[in-house]
């Protein structure tokens, strides 16, 4: 199981560059030493891309490829539902909407590496085609690299991707990121 939370702001030259939210629940129950069942909920706000927030849930099967003492890699995939709620009304799927919801698969990939005794480094790439007749889709792609300080304590360094193939008028296709901070793990 794991919560994460995160808050990005910024401003450069007297304007915003980035103002937005992360919470999320991944959990994850093994069948066996290979198979296991997810299910994970996110909430996500960006108020420089118009959206209030994105609710996102979905459930799935996942199966670990690899396991070893440094290293582990496994594929999933899954059925879910995502919402988008706009800040300003805009036009996505062809329509004027202040909301816009989608059944979507979730595929993908995450794997864990430990490089040595205090660096670790995770990457997650997940890709969430629409059920739907309007063929959206879209993508995050986490990357980050740890290296651990005290047991609970770390340094981080983090790139993010997300694509959107119809977020709005005027609101760009993808989106970049790349955060450097401290970590701090709740539960060991």
């Amino acid at each position: 199981m794991a919560l994460r939370a995160q808050a990005l702001y910024n401003t450069s030259n007297h304007k915003t560059s980035a103002h937005n939210n992360t919470l999320e629940f991944n959990g994850k129950r093994n069948l066996d030493e290979r198979h296991y069942i997810f299910a994970n909920t996110s909430w996500y706000r960006d108020r420089i891309a118009n959206l209030s927030h994105r609710l996102a849930a979905a459930v799935g099967r996942g199966y670990q490829v690899t396991t070893t003492p440094n290293d582990d890699w496994s594929v999933f995939a899954g059925l879910g539902y995502s919402e988008d709620r706009y800040t300003v009304p805009t036009i996505v799927a062809d329509q004027l909407r202040t909301r816009y919801g989608r059944a979507e698969l979730t595929l993908g990939t995450e794997s864990h590496h430990q490089l040595t005794d205090t660096t670790t480094a995770h990457q997650r790439l997940v890709f969430y085609p629409a059920l739907n007749r309007n063929h959206d889709r879209r993508a995050e792609l986490q990357a980050d690299l740890s290296v651990s300080i005290t047991r609970q304590l770390a340094l981080t360094a983090a790139a993010e991707l997300r694509y959107n193939s119809d977020p709005g008028t005027n609101i760009y296709k993808m989106d970049r990121r790349f955060i450097t901070g401290v970590s701090w793990k709740l539960l060991d």
